[in-house]
């Protein structure tokens, strides 16, 4: 069963930056990162939040006022093709880091995770590449959420 696992190809800044949205707070192994430094290719495994199938999350009631909101989450391959320059600024040195973001300047793409490390990127012409939900994992994740009891939904 597919149960809308996602694949996004990525053709320039735009779709590029969609795919880092998507990625934000997955969880990527530096360990498990391949770069064909030949080919400038670039490929990364992450563990992220599968929020595209609302059938799949489970909406329980906590309290008066949360709800705990359970979901599943999907193994991703995130792939980036093209690539001129290639560096990763690693200080915390933790090895499984939690994506945060993409700043892009001057052509130059930097992803940005949350344990103070970074990937730096620059491309041969626009970026190129893509991502693609391998399998959904036995993992969940959750959080709550306020629920205003007295308002009709």
């Amino acid at each position: 069963m597919n149960n809308n696992l996602l694949k996004v190809n990525i053709i320039d800044k735009k779709s590029l930056l969609k795919v880092c949205d998507i990625l934000h707070d997955g969880y990527c192994d530096l360990s498990k990162i391949k770069y064909d430094e030949i080919n400038g290719v670039w490929t990364a495994v992450f563990e992220r939040e599968f929020f595209e199938n609302t059938k799949l999350m489970n909406f329980e009631r906590k309290l008066l006022f949360f709800h705990k909101v359970t979901f599943p989450m999907v193994k991703t391959e995130f792939t980036l093709e093209r690539i001129k320059t290639y560096k990763i600024e690693d200080k915390s040195n933790i090895q499984i880091y939690s994506f945060n973001e993409c700043q892009v300047k001057n052509n130059i793409y930097k992803l940005l995770f949350n344990e103070d490390m970074a990937i730096t990127f620059t491309f041969n012409g626009m970026p190129k590449g893509g991502l693609t939900d391998q399998e959904l994992l036995d993992k969940k994740g959750s959080y709550y959420k306020w629920k205003n009891p007295f308002k009709k939904y």
